[in-house]
C-alpha cells in the first residue's frame, strides 16, 4: 500500500472510530448535542461566523450578544479557521446542529489523523502510527472535553511537531515556514491548545535538538526566524482581537486556577461517559479533571522506554513529564512560574488542559512501543498491532450524555419579519445563580433572526451584563422598563415554557399594565411565548 493510500485508509478508519466511540451521537447528528449549555453556544459561534462572513466580514467580532458591547465574539475562542471551513454548510441550508456535530466529530478524527502522520514519520510503521493517533485523538480526556468543541480543534499541533522534526533534521527555510504556519493555524483554530503547545515548545524544541545531535544548532536560527515571522504575520491580527476582551475580563484568579489543577489521583479518573472506566469518575475525578489515558497507552509507552531506547523517545518522555507537572497548576512547580512570566496564560483557568500535551507525548511513545513489539519474532509481531488497536478501542469507547435540541420557535421566526431592534429574552438567570444558564439556548434560537440582544453566554460576562441582572431583580417595575429603554431594548421576549403557568400569567398581566409596553404577538407553543414592544420614550 502506498503512503497516500495508507494515509487515506487511516483517515477513513478514524472517521469510523469517531462514530463508534461516541455512539449514539452518530444516530442523532441533526437532533441532539451533549447535555450542557456549551454545545449550543458553539452552534451559535459557528453560525455567527458563517452569517457574518457573508453579510459583514469587517465586523466579524462584533457579535449580536451582550448589546451594546463590542468585539463580543472574542469573549471566547472564535475558532475562526474551522468555523470558516464549515461556513458553506450553513450557506446551503444545512442543519446548524448537524454542522456542529460534524465539526466536533471531525475534530476528533482529524486530530487522530495528523498524529498518525507524525507517528508514521517517526516510526515508519503505519500500524504503530495508527495506535499513536488513537491515543491523541480519542483518549478519555477528549470525552471530558466533549462539550468544548474548541478543545477538539487541535489537529494542527501534530503537524507543527512534524514540521519541527523536519526543521531540526534539514534546517530548511521551508520547514521553518511550515512550522510557523502550523502554529498560526492552531491559534486560528483553538487558542487554548495553541498557548499550551507554544509554552511546551520551550521544552520540546531543545529536547529534539539534542536528540537530533546537531553539531551546529546556530544553523537553525534562520528557519526559526522564518517560523516566528510567519506565525506572527498570520496569527497576530487574530490574536489582537482578544486584547480588549482580556483587558475587560482581567486575569483569572489564583483561586479559580487552583480549582482546576490536576492531582496524581486525577490521572486515574475517566469521565463518566467512558463505557469501561466510567466508575472511576466519582472516586478520582472532578470537572475538567478526568485524565486517565488508558492502560494500553501507558503499557506501550513503558515498552518504548524499556531497555534500549532512542533519543527521540527520551525527548518525548521529557515533554510528557513537563506537561504532567504543568497540569498540576499551582500545586506544582512549573505553573506558578508560567503564570508569573507568561502574561497570556493568566487569562486561562484550567491547567489540567495540559493533558492535551501529555497525550501528544504519550501517543508518540505508544507508537514507538508498538513498533518494538512488532519487531519481535513470532506471534508477538503478528498480533501486537491488532491487539493494541482492539484494546485502545475498548478502553476509549464512550457514551456521551445527549440532549435533544428543539428547532427555533415560531416566535423567533416571526421576529425575522419585524423591524430590526434590540431583544431582551426572559427569564434571565439570577446573578447569584448563573449556572446552568439558558442564555446559550436563546443565542442558538436567535440564529434565525440575528437581532442584537442584551442576553449572552461566553467565556466571561461583561460588567454591563452583570448590571442588567442586578437591575432585573426589580422587573417588571416601571423603573426597570425605563432602564431597558436606555439600553436600547425594542422587544421583550418572554419564553413562556420556562415559567410555571401562574408566574407566566402574573408576568403578562404586570407588563400589560405598564404604559408604553404593548403585546405585539403571542404564540401558543411552547408554553405561550410572548413578544412585547417598548415605546422609545416613556409616555408622559
Amino acid at each position: 500500500m502506498t503512503r497516500w493510500r495508507s494515509a487515506l485508509a487511516a483517515l477513513a478508519a478514524y472517521c469510523a472510530l469517531a462514530a463508534i466511540l461516541t455512539y449514539p451521537q452518530v444516530t442523532q447528528l441533526t437532533t441532539a448535542v451533549a447535555d450542557h449549555p456549551d454545545p449550543l453556544f458553539s452552534v451559535w459561534r459557528l453560525a455567527w461566523v458563517a452569517h457574518q462572513l457573508r453579510s459583514n466580514p469587517a465586523q466579524l467580532f462584533d457579535a449580536n450578544i451582550f448589546y451594546p458591547e463590542r468585539a463580543t465574539l472574542a469573549y471566547s475562542d472564535a475558532m475562526l479557521l474551522p468555523a470558516s471551513a464549515v461556513a458553506p454548510l450553513f450557506w446551503i441550508g444545512a442543519s446548524p446542529i448537524a454542522v456542529y456535530n460534524l465539526t466536533l466529530l471531525g475534530g476528533l478524527a482529524l486530530s487522530a489523523f495528523t498524529m498518525f502522520l507524525l507517528c508514521r514519520t517517526l516510526t515508519g510503521d503505519s500500524i504503530a502510527a495508527f495506535a499513536g493517533g488513537m491515543v491523541y485523538g480519542f483518549a478519555p480526556y477528549r470525552f471530558e472535553q466533549y462539550v468544548h468543541v474548541e478543545m477538539q480543534m487541535v489537529f494542527w499541533i501534530p503537524l507543527a511537531v512534524l514540521a519541527l522534526h523536519r526543521l531540526a533534521a534539514g534546517r530548511r527555510l521551508r520547514d521553518g515556514a511550515a512550522f510557523g504556519a502550523a502554529i498560526a493555524a492552531q491559534v486560528l483554530s483553538g487558542i487554548y491548545g495553541a498557548m499550551y503547545f507554544v509554552v511546551s515548545l520551550a521544552v520540546l524544541g531543545p529536547a529534539l535538538i539534542v536528540a537530533a545531535g546537531l553539531r551546529k544548532p546556530a544553523r537553525l536560527l534562520a528557519p526559526l526566524a522564518i517560523a516566528i515571522v510567519v506565525a506572527l504575520v498570520l496569527g497576530l491580527p487574530y490574536a489582537a482581537q482578544y486584547s480588549h476582551a482580556s483587558t475587560l475580563a482581567g486575569p483569572r484568579s489564583i483561586g479559580e486556577i487552583q480549582h482546576y489543577g490536576a492531582t496524581a489521583a486525577n490521572y486515574l479518573a475517566s469521565p463518566p461517559s467512558n463505557r469501561l472506566y466510567g466508575w472511576t469518575s466519582s472516586r478520582f475525578g472532578g470537572e475538567e479533571l478526568y485524565l486517565f489515558p488508558g492502560l494500553a497507552a501507558v503499557a506501550l509507552a513503558v515498552v518504548a522506554l524499556a531497555g534500549r531506547t532512542t533519543r527521540i523517545a527520551i525527548a518525548y518522555l521529557v515533554l510528557l513529564l513537563f506537561a504532567f507537572e504543568a497540569s498540576r497548576g499551582f500545586e506544582g512547580i512549573t505553573y506558578p512560574l508560567l503564570y508569573r512570566y507568561v502574561p497570556t496564560l493568566r487569562s486561562l483557568r484550567v491547567p489540567a488542559r495540559f493533558d492535551l500535551i501529555v497525550n501528544l507525548a504519550l501517543g508518540v511513545l505508544a507508537a514507538m512501543g508498538l513498533l518494538k513489539l512488532r519487531a519481535q519474532p513470532g506471534r508477538v509481531a503478528r498480533f501486537a498491532g491488532a491487539a493494541a488497536i482492539a484494546l485502545l478501542t475498548i478502553e476509549y469507547a464512550s457514551s456521551p450524555a445527549l440532549a435533544s435540541v428543539a428547532r427555533p420557535s415560531l416566535a423567533d421566526r416571526w421576529l425575522v419579519t419585524q423591524t430590526r431592534g434590540v431583544v431582551l429574552e426572559l427569564p434571565l438567570p439570577r446573578i447569584e445563580a448563573m449556572w446552568p444558564s439558558r442564555e446559550s439556548r436563546y443565542m442558538y434560537e436567535g440564529t434565525v433572526h440575528w437581532l442584537p440582544m442584551l442576553n449572552g453566554y461566553s467565556g466571561f460576562f461583561p460588567p454591563s451584563y452583570l448590571e442588567l441582572l442586578a437591575v432585573m431583580d426589580r422587573f417588571p417595575d416601571s423603573s426597570v422598563i425605563d432602564y431597558l429603554r436606555q439600553r436600547g431594548v425594542s422587544y421583550i421576549f418572554v419564553r413562556g415554557s420556562l415559567y410555571d403557568a401562574q408566574d407566566r400569567r402574573e408576568l403578562r398581566e404586570a407588563l400589560e399594565r405598564i404604559e408604553g409596553v404593548r403585546l405585539l404577538a403571542g404564540f401558543p407553543a411552547p408554553g405561550e411565548e410572548l413578544i412585547f414592544t417598548l415605546t422609545a420614550t416613556r409616555p408622559q
